[in-house]
């Protein structure tokens, strides 16, 4: 679909009632670019997105304010419209995330803790903002979260049991072996056939 272009080349920018994204791909896919450039190049990334938010649980209106205006100089849009406003706060959000984990990789993670940087290595934020989302990336209970997260990456045969846990799986197999004991081989293929995929995993096969 063709977008004309209006105003010495910006494009205007339409969000309807109820809706988060323009209705034209093209469009909404430039509003997303927009959108993270401007967090990329003018928003300092907080420790969360509550950090963000006045007492009343709103973003705080000279942050949003700061982020609409310059995402409207890309565009021809009522920068006032209530849905451009929504709009625009759900992207923030959403940016923020992207840049914070994106920061933390590239950052963070591959150095160990007593040669991270305590420059700011963006310009979007001083030295003081950055050591603070640093320390908070140090919190002990974030190391725990990320250990568990890589055991359960290194897990090859996936149980198959939702949240049953592996007796009550078997308690609940009923008379399917009532006239013989199941075997392990038995039990371990009735714990990891996937119903939905109507088979076993690579891993679990070559078991």
């Amino acid at each position: 679909e063709r977008i004309s272009r209006r105003r010495g080349g910006k494009l205007p920018l339409v969000i309807p009632e109820g809706r988060l994204r323009p209705e034209t791909p093209l469009l909404a896919a430039k509003f997303a670019t927009e959108c993270n450039v401007t967090v990329r190049g003018h928003v300092p990334v907080s420790k969360h997105w509550k950090d963000y938010k006045d007492p009343d649980g709103n973003v705080r209106e000279g942050i949003l304010q700061n982020f609409v205006g310059k995402v409207g100089n890309k565009f021809e849009m009522d920068v006032q419209a209530v849905p451009i406003r929504k709009a625009c706060t759900q992207m923030l959000k959403g940016a923020i995330h992207q840049q914070r984990y994106r920061l933390k990789q590239k950052y963070f993670d591959p150095f160990p803790l007593n040669l991270v940087t305590k420059t700011s290595p963006v310009r979007s934020m001083t030295d003081e903002q950055w050591n603070e989302l640093v320390e908070s990336w140090k919190d002990p209970k974030k190391w725990r979260y990320v250990e568990l997260k890589n055991n359960r990456a290194q897990v090859k045969f996936h149980q198959t049991t939702g949240s049953r846990s592996y007796p009550v799986h078997c308690d609940n197999l009923g008379d399917k072996y009532k006239d013989k004991e199941p075997t392990a081989l038995d039990l371990f293929k009735e714990c990891h056939y996937s119903s939905k995929k109507k088979g076993y995993t690579d891993d679990v096969q070559a078991a």
